[in-house]
């Protein structure tokens, strides 16, 4: 190898992905330099590939190549090494390059078919013709969008009869057949902008794989970092979250494994797709998955049943990052805790990264053996707390974006977020609930009175009898101090304000006497609550803002 290629190749490798560099880069050859022209000659191993190094690097290795000879005149060009180059190009027009869009063609089984069985037959003993074959035919299922499994049994039972070419065009046909019927029952085929013509097998099977990235991983695209909105309550998790994915490099992994806890609806399952989503982004050649606890036992069963186990645990272990869904749903199943430990072990021996969900600490699950739960516990666990008031308006003011014909005002996201505060989930399908009322009656504008008649059924569920422990929380959530200052000494601004509020609608709304608003506030004097009830109705009338707040205020306790 030449100086400059030398160089040249290690730039290369540290610019493009590892995948790309073996399949494209790695086989070139370099030839000659001649000074008097400035030809810098390499050769490729086929015309696919000589095709795509030219549209794709020989920019890249020109502008190497002036910087290496310090000429600005180099001419690079990609010869092919042999006479004869495979047929691996499908016998269909190559779509147009300025197609936005891929367009539909005959069965890719079909193509995938012909052009396999006339290089298996054209091979006549050699081993490369044949691996075209064999590669073509594990593509044609994934093309015509046949089973996985049917794919790799193929592809298998071709790589095992090297030595047979008719029993190779046999498997090839029996692939067909097995992929016309099942295209037959989706949408019509369409191939990939980039025709075959322009890749060998190892950029097909590259582009296929990360075609179906998200298909693999089952990964949500819409749950991102980007969509989640972050408050105190859930600020550690995201935080943690983030370092993952910065951090994440397959061979020094931060926290291994990443455990989170904290009831239904918090948004756990929300981060773990953002994860997987970060990283699947940063790197799509890696193998990600997101599977449910459930799902996740119910495949190995099927497995079991089939005769299968090992593929489905090499399919685990060839992953690189796991993400498994409420793991208490192993809890009494021995069987699944096992493999499942196995697997761990194995994972994170390997530096491949786990993230969990539970709805517990690792050592609070029933029925869970306790090398697992320690094991949880090893990394980093994190629990999510449900959302505070300012984190449930902001999530309710996110969700309204996703309906901009409608109007959400901040005296009505509040009034949603007083009512509902067990979990996220609930508190969107509160919105939902809302703005489809809004629909059917033709507002445009979510006022409190219709969020008030949409959520009729909830409030009456939720709310009771107004007491002063009752308003001494909804003020403090709304002013952002903690209700302990109701009663404390203090005299700032900031919690005076807020207390003479509390002071004015627990003698509005409630049937309380002075003296029993005056102990419930750090047994002040009744005298205090009187001048506190005055002052804020002189300061309503003036204050704008205040009677604004007032008004927010009422209605939420009144429901």
């Amino acid at each position: 190898m030449s100086g400059f290629w030398s160089h040249c190749f290690s730039i290369l490798a540290e610019e493009y992905p590892v995948e790309q560099v073996r399949a494209w880069i790695e086989p070139l050859d370099f030839l000659s330099f001649d000074e008097s022209s400035g030809l810098l000659s390499l050769s490729a191993q086929n015309p696919i590939k000589q095709k795509w190094a030219r549209e794709t690097y020989s920019d890249r290795i020109q502008a190497i190549a002036e910087e290496w000879y310090k000429r600005d005149d180099i001419q690079v060009d990609i010869i092919l090494a042999g006479s004869r180059a495979p047929r691996l190009a499908p016998r269909t027009p190559e779509p147009p390059a300025s197609a936005a869009e891929a367009q539909p063609v005959p069965s890719a089984a079909t193509i995938a078919l012909e052009s396999a069985t006339e290089a298996a037959t054209e091979a006549t003993g050699k081993s490369t013709k044949l691996q075209e074959a064999v590669e073509l035919a594990r593509q044609a299922a994934v093309l015509a969008q046949a089973k996985r499994e049917k794919s790799q049994a193929a592809a298998d039972k071709l790589a095992q009869s090297s030595s047979d070419l008719s029993e190779v065009i046999g498997a090839l046909k029996e692939l067909y057949q097995e992929s016309e019927l099942e295209s037959t029952e989706d949408e019509p085929i369409t191939m990939p902008t980039v025709s075959i013509e322009s890749m060998d097998e190892d950029a097909l099977v590259a582009q296929l794989n990360s075609q179906s990235a998200y298909e693999k991983s089952n990964l949500l695209k819409e749950l991102t970092f980007e969509s989640l909105v972050e408050g105190r309550s859930n600020a550690l998790v995201v935080t943690a979250a983030k370092k993952i994915v910065d951090d994440y490099s397959g061979n020094e992994l931060g926290y291994n494994p990443f455990y989170i806890y904290g009831a239904t609806g918090l948004g756990k399952t929300h981060v773990m797709h953002a994860i997987g989503n970060a990283i699947l982004h940063k790197n799509p050649s890696l193998r990600v998955r997101y599977i449910h606890a459930n799902e996740y036992f119910t495949t190995m069963v099927d497995s079991i049943k089939r005769k299968t186990n090992d593929a489905w645990q090499r399919d685990y272990l060839n992953l690189d990052l796991l993400l498994i869904d409420d793991i208490q749903f192993f809890s009494g199943k021995e069987r699944t805790q096992l493999e499942f430990f196995h697997l761990f072990e194995r994972m994170v021996r390997d530096n491949k990264q786990i993230v969990i969900s539970s709805d517990t600490y690792p050592r609070q699950l029933q029925d869970m053996n306790p090398r697992l739960t320690t094991r949880f516990d090893s990394g980093l666990a994190v629990s999510v707390e449900p959302p505070e008031l300012e984190l449930r308006v902001a999530i309710l003011h996110k969700k309204a974006e996703d309906h901009r014909e409608f109007k959400l005002l901040d005296e009505s996201a509040f009034f949603i977020a007083k009512h509902v505060r067990s979990n996220v989930r609930e508190l969107e399908g509160a919105l939902t609930k809302v703005i489809a009322y809004a629909g059917f009656y033709g507002n445009k504008e979510l006022t409190v009175e219709l969020c008030r008649g949409a959520l009729k059924d909830l409030l009456s569920a939720s709310i009771g009898q107004i007491t002063i422990e009752n308003i001494q929380k909804t003020v403090a959530e709304y002013y952002k101090i903690k209700v302990s200052d109701m009663q404390s000494k203090r005299r700032h601004r900031t919690v005076v304000v807020p207390r003479h509020v509390a002071m004015y609608l627990a003698k509005e709304l409630t049937q309380k006497s002075l003296n029993e608003i005056a102990d419930s506030f750090g047994g002040r004097d009744h005298s205090t609550v009187l001048s506190a009830v005055k002052k804020i109705t002189q300061e309503r009338i003036r204050d704008q803002e205040l009677n604004h707040h007032l008004r927010v205020l009422e209605q939420s306790l009144k429901g």
